[in-house]
């Protein structure tokens, strides 16, 4: 009973800190994921290398400013038992999930 309650512990603080960081830093992610898809879509680029550098581009220019300007919020994913690594993970894991759904249903609509 206890490892439930420890367990489900730490999945309300895996929710609300993902909820917090999708505010704060997926959103600008995502517009690197659309550059990438007009891209692909726009000039007919059929290579997904210029897609994966624009998303690195993108974590780092996320992750560079993130820490730059907004350092005072990483206390708040500190008292929540996550260290600065943990959350560029979850930022980089998140925009990874999002990212392919983006490209596979746009490879299954738009492009057959």
């Amino acid at each position: 009973m206890a490892y439930l309650l420890l367990l489900i512990y730490r999945m309300k603080r895996w929710l609300i800190s993902i909820k917090y960081l999708f505010r704060d830093c997926i959103v600008y992610n995502l517009l690197f994921t659309f550059f990438g898809i007009y891209l692909f879509v726009g000039h007919a680029t059929n290579s997904y290398v210029y897609i994966f550098w624009i998303k690195i581009m993108g974590y780092l220019f996320t992750l560079i400013t993130y820490y730059w300007y907004r350092k005072k919020h990483l206390y708040f994913y500190h008292n929540l038992g996550f260290n600065k690594r943990t959350v560029a993970t979850m930022i980089i894991g998140v925009d990874l999930v999002l990212t392919s759904i983006i490209f596979t249903v746009l490879n299954v609509i738009v492009l057959p």
